[in-house]
């Protein structure tokens, strides 16, 4: 076909000519040289006057580099201070940075920048950053792009990034409470480059075009475009017909291709038939006008136009009746409004039926949009495509997953060897690589030594790509540490590199929370390559998982050289200059290979343990919660029965906003002297995962059912016969407060007669923390429907009921839960570590899934990392959705990081959230029943707690929460004491029989074992009969959250000890066990801090100075120097660092503090106070100062 409109398909994107210095000539480049252009006001207006003249102004780079020949700066001119440009495959950055006015007024400021900014930003298809920076302008993009600054993503319009930036500091300065302080404002334009197929358009990708048309192409050599026709004219509403009728019609023709086909033949040759086209072997631009004019004159049905779509889904061209043309040109050409004419040909096309056909290759398809028809997309559920007709319109239902594959034991393991010692970053120096041949049943293993080795096992893995095509690849840490390097060191920068990376929508690199987590490579033969992280699907060290289930290769601490000689292993000794000598060379050698091989002896035992139990591959999860997911999916999910559905975007808001983790929260501060009872919940999420959860369609509650529960809960005994719909509420809340004269018939009251002092039991994200206030004024909050239900009959709060979703409820999960614990117990009887560790991951994961958020915490989507070759046309699908937070080139490839929703359907938070809430119910219970019998509670977190008192002086809150007596069986409360003294005297008599060589070799035998066990039990029992069958703690130290010690002294006269701090490292490589009286000294630390009297007398000298006070609480607070290894993925964007992995000494301070409760001079914590003030529109929760508690 020759018609010269379809030309149009290959002449989108030619170049515009280019403006130098002696006039306008076209170049090559897609940018104007920065020297092209002198620093005068007169020279930079005459060419930006040039500029604005062109078809597409924003092919010159970075034009504005003339601005920094201005000298004033006002707030009505800002003045561009400095302006840099990077070069991208498909695009190109222009940063313009402007130094912020010192008077605060930055909005103003902002606005003008966008302005003096807008003859490039407003262009079509450019997006616009805005960064406020804290560092002076002269600094780095690197310190202006970090993660301290505040940045918006890149929006299409100047105005939307300003709206989203001023909403950006307003929250971080809500949570931090303090005014972020601003220097720099860098306005970033985000260009497309116009080598690639723009300019009438930014081009679909196939994945966005299927989310927006319903594509049924019949692939007929002849009579396409009345196929086409076929197709849109089948998918309109007949007359008369009623919105079931026509929605069947439609499932049935969508679902049933037989009768698809059908239909489309016949109605084609019908309508070309009736139509009489002068030409009758082909159809060109000609053809669909006269088709056109002819429904023009038809009285039984709309005039039909035509839009037309090339390969990536641009409109290049549209086909009317001559008349509508005509009216069309005619208010084109006039002199009204832009937002006038477009109205007007609106109003012109109104009566017009607009049919959408895609054109390749001479071949028509139909398009037919999803928005137009009363039916779905079909939603993906891991492969399995749900019907259409079983799709709702605003929830889809979850299909039972099919069972999964044979055992897939085509898995390879690696390490890396890198140093950070006299190098900016890591350099790898050795690799390793085993693979396991399940023909030979053998692994077959290989190390590479020199500073290429990445690039060494990369090629050994291409030449082996026969036999390994398929392969799954795990290295432990690889999303955050190896498959950086091997990024960084060859796959990325090198294009001879044989692997490319896969971009495609089945196999696109997965990050997640900053680590990749899943990579795909692929070869031009078509043979594939999975990298993925063991971390992930088991979460321990290598060391540990080694000894867990105890592989040949144990991870080693020491090396025996091919000389003789036994090393140890130092890597602070290893450096830069010493890498490639003697011992170094031979031991990380034999180190390097013993990891590989541990690791893949783990996985091969772990994926045969899984599969065998449950019939799922390893190698089709990317996490253990994936794996439990799957697991439940296959195995447990009845569909028909308790059918669970994906929430659409609304519903997902509404239930998020009751969605909560654990309760964390101290109830003292400082040190309490006496005996304390430390105990837990035996896996408490898979112990209430079994009560009754929602399933079923979710029904907003009517008005009429609203007042109902709303004249229940008014009611004292309101709920004494009756119940309230089983589901999630948004309502008013205020805690009660009662007083002495009170109607006889109100619950149960403590002696004062003030519900205040009772334990809270709702939670309200306040200050960015999970805080447990009591609600002075009405609050707003989400709440399940059995913690409601609990608050009202334990009389805590009123309730107004605003809003309300009931689910059908059974408990789905119990089988699931049972069955993954009772395999756990019994392979730890049976000492199957593997069993036990999969059973273990199944169950604990088995609640978490239900919750992911696609979204991320601000709704803007998750922060990821994606990476194209420079020809992908999927950049511009994601180009398309104001995502991008920042972008960059490496080597060949295209990375962008950008906040995106993940593509994931098959959760339900609302399951997640009842699980979390019965959590808190069953915790919530157990500290109010302990108090409400004269204990005290001293800190709890999630599933546990320290008491002043024992649950054993109680009977019915045994038989309640320890039915078992040891705490043991699925939910029962287990005291923490009894291991802890069981392992100090399984270590001392364990030390006792292998202080001589026979010793050490007599323990591992079945006798040495046993007698260990035995002796170990009889000290315990000697100890847990001297403590009255009840082991205690003589002491603790609570430092806020996270933040607590706890001592014991036992009878053989040693102490024991467990000291937790956030952030604080007691493992590993630079760790350090933190002991009690270290929490002392920061008591002490705290106490001189608040100018305690009694503290300072007995601390300080009498003449002492405030810097000797400084001084004193310096020498007192809880220090230490950490390793870090960091790549943020601003890096990763960055052309000139990368993938690298870089090496960081921190120094961290530790100290008690609490911001959760009112801490009094005794040390007790009493809830915070809270309300809800109107404040410029906007309803803002905010804290009770305690003089008004009082």
């Amino acid at each position: 076909m020759n018609d010269p409109r379809l030309a149009l398909l290959r002449g989108i994107g030619t170049r515009a000519p280019l403006p130098s210095q002696s006039g306008f000539i076209p170049i090559t480049a897609p940018f104007m040289p920065i020297d092209a252009l002198r620093q005068n006001i007169t020279f930079y207006q005459s060419q930006l006057a040039q500029l604005q003249a062109q078809e597409r102004i924003y092919n010159l780079g970075a034009l504005t580099q003339a601005v920094g020949g201005f000298r004033q700066r006002t707030l009505i001119n800002p003045i561009i201070r400095r302006t840099t440009r990077y070069d991208g495959i498909n695009h190109s950055i222009i940063s313009y940075y402007f130094s912020l006015p010192i008077d605060g007024n930055w909005i103003p400021y902002t606005n003008n920048a966008i302005q003096q900014t807008s003859y490039i930003g407003n262009r079509e298809g450019v997006q616009t950053q805005l960064v406020l920076s804290q560092y002076p302008i002269e600094a780095s993009a690197d310190f202006h792009l970090g993660q301290e600054t505040l940045k918006t993503t890149f929006r299409f319009t100047g105005a939307g990034a300003l709206e989203n930036l001023i909403q950006k500091k307003a929250d971080k300065e809500e949570l931090y409470d303090e005014e972020f302080m601003i220097d720099t404002l860098v306005v970033r334009l985000l260009i497309p480059n116009n080598n690639l197929v723009i300019g009438q358009g930014t081009g679909r990708s196939e994945k966005s075009a299927t989310d927006t048309w319903l594509i049924i192409d019949k692939k007929a050599r002849t009579n396409c475009f009345y196929n086409c026709l076929a197709v849109c004219r089948f998918s309109l509403r007949k007359k008369n017909e009623n919105n079931t009728d026509y929605r069947l019609r439609l499932v049935n023709f969508v679902d049933n291709e037989n009768y698809r086909n059908h239909k489309v033949s016949t109605s084609a040759r019908d309508l070309k038939r009736q139509f009489k086209p002068p030409i009758t072997n082909f159809t060109d631009l000609n053809i669909i006008k006269l088709y056109c004019e002819y429904t023009k004159n038809l009285s039984n049905q709309k005039t039909i136009g035509v839009k037309l779509y090339n390969n990536i889904f641009d409109n290049f061209e549209n086909i009317y009746d001559t008349e509508t043309q005509n009216n069309i040109d005619e208010i084109r050409i006039s002199d009204l409004d832009d937002d006038v004419k477009a109205q007007g040909i609106k109003n012109i096309l109104k009566p017009i039926t607009i049919y959408e056909i895609q054109y390749i290759n001479n071949h028509f398809i139909p398009l037919v949009r999803w928005r137009d028809i009363p039916v779905s997309k079909p939603i993906e559920t891991d492969g399995q495509q749900i019907s259409l007709s079983e799709a709702g319109n605003t929830t889809t239902m979850i299909k039972k997953w099919s069972k999964l594959k044979p055992l897939d034991l085509k898995i390879a393991s690696y390490d890396l060897e890198a140093t950070a010692n006299g190098v900016p970053f890591f350099t790898t120096y050795c690799a390793s690589f085993c693979w396991y041949d399940p023909e030979l049943e053998t692994i077959i293993k290989k190390i590479f030594w020199g500073l290429d080795a990445v690039a060494q096992m990369i090629n050994y893995i291409y030449e082996e790509r026969e036999l390994l095509d398929g392969y799954t690849i795990y290295a432990h840490n690889n999303g955050k540490f190896d498959m950086l390097l091997v990024f960084n060191d060859y796959v990325l920068s090198n294009p001879d590199c044989p692997w490319k990376i896969a971009n495609d929508e089945a196999r696109k690199t997965i990050c997640l929370n900053g680590a990749y987590i899943g990579v795909c490579l692929y070869t031009e033969d078509g043979k594939e390559i999975f990298f993925k992280d063991s971390l992930k699907m088991m979460p321990m060290g290598l060391d540990a998982l080694g000894k867990e289930l105890k592989v040949e290769h144990q991870k080693l601490k020491s090396v025996m050289l091919p000389d003789g000689r036994e090393v140890e292993i130092d890597f602070n000794d290893i450096n830069i200059d010493n890498w490639d000598t003697y011992d170094v060379r031979e031991s990380q050698k034999i180190y390097c290979l013993q990891d590989s091989m541990c690791l893949i002896e783990a996985l091969l035992i772990f994926a045969r343990e899984v599969h065998s139990d449950t019939k799922i591959n390893i190698t089709d999860c990317f996490t253990g919660a994936s794996l439990s997911k799957k697991h439940f999916f296959t195995s447990f999910y009845d569909h028909n029965k308790y059918p669970i559905y994906s929430l659409s975007r609304e519903l997902d808001y509404f239930f998020r906003e009751s969605y909560f983790g654990g309760r964390n929260e101290a109830f003292f501060l400082g040190e309490y002297n006496g005996r304390c009872w430390y105990v837990d919940f035996t896996s408490l999420y898979p112990d209430v995962g079994r009560n009754n959860l929602p399933y079923g369609i979710p029904k907003q509650m009517s008005d009429e059912k609203l007042k109902y529960v709303n004249d229940l809960l008014k009611k004292s005994d309101g709920l004494n016969n009756r119940t309230i719909p089983f589901g999630f509420y948004k309502c008013w809340v205020k805690t009660k407060k009662y007083t002495k004269t009170i109607p006889a018939h109100t619950p149960p009251l403590p002696e004062d007669g003030n519900v205040v002092n009772q334990l809270p039991l709702h939670a309200i994200k306040y200050n960015g923390k999970l805080t447990f206030p009591h609600f002075e004024g009405w609050t707003k909050i989400t709440l399940f429907s059995e913690e409601l239900k609990l608050g009202y009959k334990k009389g805590l709060y009123d309730y107004k009921v605003i809003d309300a979703f009931q689910f059908r409820k059974a408990p789905f999960m119990k089988d699931f839960f049972n069955s993954g614990f009772t395999k756990k117990a019994e392979a730890k009887a049976n000492e199957n570590p593997a069993l036990a560790q999969t059973q273990k991951i199944i169950i604990n994961s088995g609640y978490g899934f239900w919750g992911l958020n696609t979204l991320g915490k601000d709704k803007e989507g998750r922060d990821g990392v994606e990476i194209w070759k420079g020809e992908s046309m999927s950049f511009w699908d994601v180009y398309n959705s104001e995502g991008i937070v920042n972008l960059g080139r490496q080597g060949d490839y295209t990375i962008m990081r950008c906040k995106k929703e993940l593509a994931i359907a098959d959760f339900n938070v609302a399951v997640a959230s009842a699980i979390t809430s019965w959590a808190r119910i069953k915790i919530w219970s157990f500290m109010n029943d302990m108090t409400d019998n004269g204990a005290k509670v001293l800190y709890a977190d999630t599933d546990s707690a320290i008491l002043s008192k024992s649950m054993k002086d109680f009977p019915d809150i045994m038989e309640k929460y320890c039915w078992d007596g040891n705490g043991d069986a699925l939910g029962s409360m287990k005291n923490e004491a009894d291991d802890e003294v069981k392992g100090h005297y399984k270590d001392v008599i364990t030390k006792q029989y292998t202080s001589t060589p026979l010793g050490a070799e007599w323990v591992k035998t079945d006798l040495g074992k046993d007698t260990i066990k035995k002796d170990t039990k009889d000290l315990f029992n000697i100890q847990y009969n001297y403590d009255n069958e009840d082991i205690f703690w003589d002491g603790m130290i609570g430092g806020g959250c996270k933040q607590y010690a706890l001592k014991k002294e036992l009878l053989d006269i040693k102490q024991i000890e467990i000291t937790k701090m956030k952030g604080y490292k007691s493992k590993g490589e630079g760790g350090k066990k933190l002991k009690y009286s270290q929490f002392k000294d920061l008591v002490v630390a705290r106490e001189l801090a608040d100018k305690n009297e009694e503290t300072i007398r007995l601390f300080m000298e009498d003449d002492y100075t405030t810097e000797d006070l400084m001084k004193k609480i310096d020498t007192l607070t809880v220090k230490q120097d950490q390793v870090q290894f960091r790549s943020p993925l601003s890096y990763h964007i960055a052309e000139e660092v990368g993938t690298v992995v870089q090496k960081v000494e921190v120094n961290k301070s530790f100290k008690i503090q609490y911001s959760k409760g009112n801490v009094d001079d005794d040390g007790w914590i009493t809830p915070l106070h809270l309300e809800t003030k109107t404040i410029d529109g906007k309803s803002v929760v905010s804290i009770v100062p305690k003089e008004e508690d009082e």
